[in-house]
């Protein structure tokens, strides 16, 4: 199986509790959207979220990252965030979109990894 997993990060020492999702990876194939929220944020939509603490679904049925960009580059972040994703064919599977510990990102335009949220419509 060649998955690709993306992989976000948000804080610079992740303190691994539960009340605060810090570090998550996502399988790419879940990846539902790109939304531009204001000049200097993005927000990247993942459907079906997958099961939490122990294995048991949550009943979240979404994630949702943000993403804080360079002003007025949102369409420049989402064509490196869609070149990053398509261009690992052959890869581990590992894909870093952005890790604020290492500060890494996959565009020049990314400046901050901003929030993680799992969201539970019921």
């Amino acid at each position: 199986m060649n998955q690709k997993f993306l992989y976000f990060a948000t804080a610079t020492a992740p303190d691994a509790t539960e009340s605060t999702e810090e570090v998550v990876m996502i399988p790419a194939d879940h990846l539902s959207h790109f939304e531009m929220q204001s000049a200097t944020r993005v927000k990247i939509f993942f459907t079906t979220a997958v099961a939490q603490e122990g294995g048991t679904q949550t009943g979240t049925d979404r994630t949702v990252v943000a993403l804080d960009v360079t002003s007025g580059k949102h369409k420049e972040a989402f064509a490196d965030l869609a070149a990053t994703i398509n261009s690992h064919p052959n890869s581990d599977g590992f894909i870093v979109i952005a890790d604020e510990a290492n500060s890494i990102y996959c565009s020049t335009h990314i400046t901050l990894c901003a929030g993680i949220d799992l969201i539970d419509a019921s």
